[in-house]
């Protein structure tokens, strides 16, 4: 499917083009340019693809809203390393890309100066002019004061409307943190600035961080939060959660968007205004039920699950086994339960296990989905996955013996435990490449956990934290 929308884009891309390119010479004014929110390197594929696709709309250039790295270090090094990688993801893309700070991009006073050098940047916030626009991007992560402005970048950003305010029929702004959906105005008092743009000629703010989509038009002005590739707990557009690229036209004073996600190409509003908020009770992240290891207990087993419906009416489920190795035998394979607002359900299934080698990231799993209505009224799929695992496992011994310490596992308590070496790299059970071994010991005050692990590179293995509070994010560890 994705491969037929991709190709189906790229013909009409390609006569939009030619339809563009036609009219630049009739309006000077009209152009197009891409807004792209988080990529923070969770989904590097995701946020590759979306640079390919963003290429091959020919903007003038795009814009990204914030945290463009994983970033919370001290370290330079670890940064500039970071900041190399993004641009490697981004030379796909031949247009010029305006940046504005993110949380992850500026978290200390050691890496945010390293952002204005590879953006080559006199601040952290800025404007620019192009054909009869205005852009403005600000920092809402001044001085690692993060979630707000300023009042010294609130009186700049009042300067620059005043200075173009004939001279533009449209201003852009955009920033990182979504301060326009703050519950209170606590941390930055937004409807108060709100109401001073609606003075000037802004069409458009767009902003990120929530790893959210959430469109609002007040007064005029379009409200977007954006998501390119940030993590998601759940995936589903409708839902407002979703990766996805904001596709602007402006014509003139005419300007359209288009919110383009990996299967489908929306309007603006096909969103209500915090569905995000509404439908988080009916979206829930993929779930594990664990099961003994079949080549140990092979045969019948009782699999039990709680049905979780955290939302304010009740929920109609089918559930569904879904497997491509039927060796594996359910009873019954499927059944439609009814669960009460905001109760839960316990179910059991019977599962009759392979006694055979199986590969244990392909294990069944049980598809749990019920109808529910968004905000817009339109009609959306709750949908979550119960997917068996068997982890490993391993039994914890008593010693006696003086454990230090010291990273060395050379008590001979360490050489009588038992261990397990089958580790896994993510939830759906795909094996790691490299071995661990970990060993478990016990006395009367502590628990001890020893591992021996297997590394390629170990001149590459980064530990680095230190200051107050530790960063361990950019880091290795275990």
């Amino acid at each position: 499917m994705k491969t037929l929308i991709f190709k189906r884009l790229t013909i009409n891309f390609i006569i939009f083009m030619f339809f563009i390119g036609s009219s630049l010479s009739v309006y000077a004014d009209t152009f197009n340019f891409i807004v792209w929110g988080d990529s923070q390197f969770n989904n590097p594929e995701v946020f590759e693809e979306f640079v390919e696709w963003s290429e091959m709309l020919q903007p003038s250039f795009a814009l990204q809203v914030g945290d463009l790295i994983h970033g919370y270090t001290y370290d330079e090094d670890v940064v500039r390393r970071e900041w190399d990688r993004y641009f490697d993801q981004v030379d796909p893309f031949s247009a010029p890309i305006y940046p504005s700070t993110g949380n992850h991009d500026v978290t200390t006073e050691e890496i945010a100066p390293i952002f204005k050098e590879v953006w080559d940047l006199e601040d952290y916030y800025y404007s620019f002019q192009k054909y009869n626009s205005l852009f403005i991007a600000l920092d809402t992560s001044e001085d690692q004061e993060f979630d707000t402005l300023s009042d010294s970048q609130v009186e700049w950003l009042k300067e620059e409307l005043e200075k173009y305010e004939e001279e533009v029929e449209h201003i852009f702004i955009y920033f990182h943190h979504p301060l326009h959906l703050h519950e209170d105005d606590e941390l930055f008092d937004w409807d108060a600035l709100h109401e001073h743009l609606v003075d000037y000629p802004v069409t458009a703010v767009f902003t990120g961080h929530l790893h959210v989509y959430d469109y609002q038009e007040r007064d005029g002005i379009h409200y977007f939060c954006l998501n390119t590739s940030g993590r998601l707990t759940y995936y589903n557009h409708l839902g407002g959660y979703s990766h996805h690229i904001l596709y602007a036209t402006v014509e003139e004073d005419d300007i359209t968007f288009a919110v383009i996600e990996k299967d489908h190409m929306y309007e603006p509003d096909a969103v209500a205004p915090y569905e995000w908020r509404h439908s988080s009770a009916y979206l829930r992240d993929e779930q594990t039920i664990v099961i003994p290891d079949p080549t140990e207990e092979p045969g019948k087993h009782e699999v039990s699950l709680e049905l979780v419906n955290e939302a304010p009416e009740e929920m109609n489920y089918t559930l569904t086994w879904h497997t491509d190795d039927y060796r594996w035998n359910f009873k019954p394979w499927g059944k439609n339960v009814s669960v009460p607002a905001e109760e839960n359900k316990e179910l059991t299934f019977t599962a009759y296990l392979p006694e055979d080698e199986f590969e244990r990231h392909k294990m069944p799993y049980l598809k749990a989905e019920a109808p529910y209505t968004t905000l817009k009224g339109t009609d959306n799929i709750s949908e979550v996955k119960y997917r068996l695992f068997a982890p490993p496992s391993t039994k914890a011994i008593p010693t006696e013996e003086e454990i230090t310490l010291d990273g060395k596992l050379e008590e001979e308590a360490w050489e009588e435990a038992p261990y397990f070496d089958t580790l896994y790299t993510d939830k759906v059970g795909t094996a790691a490449d490299e071995k661990t071994e970990v060993r478990v010991l016990y006395d009367k005050e502590n628990i001890y956990v020893g591992f021996t692990g297997e590394e390629p590179n170990p001149e590459g293995l980064i530990a680095h934290a230190y200051g107050d509070p530790p960063l361990v994010y950019a880091d290795d560890n275990f």
